[in-house]
């Protein structure tokens, strides 16, 4: 069986401002595709007929788990989650500069 995957651009962390892609690909399956859904933390994002989704200039709004569902004649496909963690620049001082990930919590 075919199995959804999501490819992350350049890399699944990023920092803040930083383009990012995230592009759902089914393996092995020469059937057209109808539609695709974007999940983000399990929770419906985006659905439409382009397989990516893309950020110009990731936010750390945009850390989360997403997976993808691929839409075909016969079924439906979904990935497994993948995390894309953003960098945050928290601090700049002396020169140095600390980036933290996302997403925090208090201690």
């Amino acid at each position: 069986t075919a199995a959804a995957r999501v490819w992350i651009s350049p890399s699944p962390d990023v920092r803040e401002g930083d383009a990012v892609n995230l592009t759902c690909a089914v393996e092995s399956s020469s059937q057209e595709v109808l539609s695709y859904t974007w999940y983000k933390n399990k929770v419906w994002f985006r659905s439409g007929s382009a397989p990516a989704l893309a950020f110009p200039s990731v936010a750390a709004a945009d850390a989360a788990s997403y997976h993808c569902a691929v839409q075909t004649p016969s079924r439906t496909r979904s990935s497994a989650p993948t995390t894309l963690n953003v960098l945050c620049e928290s601090l700049r001082a002396g020169g140095f500069t600390l980036w933290g990930g996302g997403p925090q919590r208090p201690p």
